[in-house]
């Protein structure tokens, strides 16, 4: 008499993963990762630097992991958002005996604050993208300009070589 037993546990998988974020400097950023039947250690990355698996990140006083294990959730909390702030995060999940190596990414776009003092000129300059035109391996892409206290703003164009 033989007998075959299959015992082939669920894979880790993500119940949610990071989104991307925009937040204000100053503001508090949630980045959030959920995972189900978790079995690796799970970690953040900030452009591919490794936090660590503690909650408390050291050398980033201002970052912090929101975790409960036993539901899954591993969020990533930054405090105080700054310029520094602006970069991709990594949830990553750790393979661990018949689990593989998961992660999910976000990327966090902190908007800086304007300072302006009454009185002193100030120039505002937004380069757009899209729509780019080309001519002559040459692309063309606009530049909105805003000046503070004269209340006009203008198109200008802007040339850059291509090098195609």
């Amino acid at each position: 008499l033989s007998m075959v037993l299959d015992c082939t546990a669920e894979q880790q998988k993500f119940r949610l993963t990071p989104v991307d974020l925009v937040e204000s400097e100053g503001t508090e950023a949630l980045l959030r990762c959920e995972i189900h039947n978790a079995a690796g250690l799970v970690q953040w990355t900030k452009d591919g630097f490794a936090l660590g698996f503690a909650q408390s990140i050291p050398g980033y006083p201002r970052y912090s992991v929101l975790a409960d294990s036993g539901q899954g959730i591993y969020n990533l909390r930054i405090v105080n958002v700054t310029l520094e702030d602006d970069a991709e995060y990594q949830c990553q999940v750790g393979p661990y005996m018949h689990h593989t190596l998961i992660r999910a990414k976000a990327k966090l776009t902190v908007i800086g604050k304007c300072h302006y003092h009454h009185g002193e000129p100030a120039l505002f300059a937004s380069n757009f993208r899209w729509p780019t035109f080309y001519e002559n391996s040459v692309s063309l892409f606009f530049v909105r300009r805003w000046y503070l206290g004269k209340f006009y703003s203008f198109l200008d164009y802007n040339m850059t070589t291509t090098g195609k």
